[in-house]
């Protein structure tokens, strides 16, 4: 399996470093794009032999699964790039963009084909560390294939196949939920300073708590 990732920040970097350092593909089978040098550069470093790419279209030149981890802004604008590329009836397209619907999605890609496969992927940041509570759904899609894509965020931590209709509560339990947890950390290390414990003690017994 070869993997396309078009988008090399927190998300698309995490997926790349998460997938070598877990072992589950060798770098040189994954390709990431991205427009700006610098951050093509710290992937490279971190991962050794790994594909990179200033150009989105030539990610997806023999990609079996090709993640969109950019903005939701910018899918739209990705997909009418990397489409006339795209081999619809043997690639698999996964998007990250939260809030865009699979629907949303097709109704993108109805003029450059009518049969295609499509994966929606709630992810968080936890991936770089293979923790990461990820939802999927999907449309198109063969039971291999879904056991195909949801084998990859396994790989990262743990993967749900859900409803979409699930994905906004998934998304704000799971995804945002690092960020309550952080707030959770910060206030009860701040609540160990006010009781009188130096404050990076107090934050090493709270994690470890």
């Amino acid at each position: 399996m070869k993997i396309g990732i078009i988008g090399g920040g927190n998300m698309g970097g995490s997926i790349a470093r998460g997938l070598v350092r877990s072992g589950f593909m060798p770098a040189s089978d994954i390709a990431v794009s991205s427009p700006r040098n610098v951050t093509l550069d710290a992937l490279s470093a971190d991962c050794p032999g790994l594909q990179v790419s200033t150009d989105n279209s030539t990610v997806v030149q023999g990609a079996d699964v090709i993640i969109l981890a950019v903005k939701p802004w910018l899918i739209g604008k990705v997909l009418d790039e990397i489409a006339p590329r795209v081999a619809f009836r043997e690639q698999i397209i996964v998007s990250l963009a939260a809030g865009v619907s699979l629907s949303d999605i097709d109704a993108m890609l109805h003029r450059y084909s009518s049969s295609r496969t499509l994966f929606r992927a709630i992810p968080n940041t936890a991936m770089l560390v293979g923790s990461s509570m990820t939802f999927l759904c999907s449309d198109n899609a063969t039971p291999q294939q879904v056991d195909m894509v949801k084998s990859i965020f396994d790989a990262l931590g743990t993967a749900a196949v859900i409803d979409e209709r699930l994905m906004g509560a998934a998304t704000a339990l799971c995804s945002c939920g690092i960020a309550y947890a952080m707030r959770y950390v910060r206030a009860a290390t701040e609540g160990g300073v006010e009781l009188g414990i130096y404050p990076h003690k107090a934050k090493e017994y709270v994690l470890a708590t």
